[in-house]
């Protein structure tokens, strides 16, 4: 059994709990509590609505799992394994839960990706391990934003504006090279247009999901200051080199020889 975003077929109230309901979404069972209102209980979900149906034995970025799956007293998830994020299946007062949902909506609004059913939500859902920050050396910081600039004049990369690749071009903004070149993450195409940075482990506050900016790791990986490349110019106007490439036109090599410069405010000093 795969994760799949399907519609709920069925809503019933649990035959032994009065505050639970049984969900079927095709040929797939779960139990979810229903919610209170003016002192009376009401079904949490309603036939035809689209959900992520995620079954047992998936571990489950932590992130996705703060509202209903998690236990405030000891901050963290109330699932099983180890850190308490892995779908098992239960028998709740005699209805066996074959897996856990998530309203497609609300996983929209998380990873700031438009789901159907034509997509690889996995690396959406899937929990990798968390992301460790790293702190890099001078040395290292120098060899990685050379890469990037002589990435920019090399010709290899085709420019794209307003996103960090485009999934039907294949250009990439500066930004997008710098992304594809730190090897911390992939391009998974949605197929809306853009493509989305994922970094494994990495959640969305930190930009595990990216498509316009640098997530963090990235910024750490070039010594960033922000996620758009924010710096001041010769005038002392603040800039930022998403600007440079969205709405001032410069080409890459023209951003390279900003990022060469090393304008105040790029780099963390």
């Amino acid at each position: 059994m795969t994760i799949s975003i399907e519609q709920i077929t069925e809503v019933t109230d649990h035959p032994n709990a009065d505050r639970l309901s049984v969900v079927k979404v095709g040929d797939k069972t779960t139990v979810s509590s229903k919610v209170q209102e003016d002192g009376k209980y009401y079904h949490r979900y309603v036939p035809d609505q689209w959900v992520v149906f995620v079954p047992a034995g998936i571990a489950v970025r932590m992130e996705l799992l703060k509202d209903g799956w998690w236990d405030a007293d000891k901050d963290r998830p109330v699932l099983g394994g180890e850190l308490g994020n892995v779908v098992e299946k239960r028998t709740i007062r005699g209805v066996e839960a074959e897996g856990i949902i998530f309203i497609q909506r609300d996983i929209e609004s998380m990873s700031g990706i438009y789901l159907n059913k034509r997509i690889d939500v996995e690396p959406i859902i899937i929990y990798r391990g968390e992301y460790t920050p790293r702190a890099y050396t001078h040395e290292e910081l120098e060899e990685h934003r050379n890469k990037w600039v002589e990435a920019l004049e090399s010709g290899r990369y085709t420019q794209a504006k307003g996103m960090l690749k485009s999934s039907l071009s294949g250009g990439m903004c500066c930004l997008g090279v710098a992304c594809d070149l730190s090897g911390l993450g992939s391009y998974e195409n949605y197929g809306n247009g853009e493509t989305t940075y994922i970094i494994p482990g990495l959640d969305a506050e930190h930009g595990g999901f990216q498509d316009g900016t640098a997530p963090e790791p990235v910024m750490e990986w070039l010594g960033l200051t922000t996620r758009v490349g924010a710096y001041y110019n010769e005038e002392g106007e603040k800039c930022s080199l998403t600007e440079d490439n969205d709405r001032r036109h410069h080409d890459f090599k023209r951003i390279a020889a900003t990022i060469r410069s090393k304008p105040p405010g790029l780099f963390v000093e």
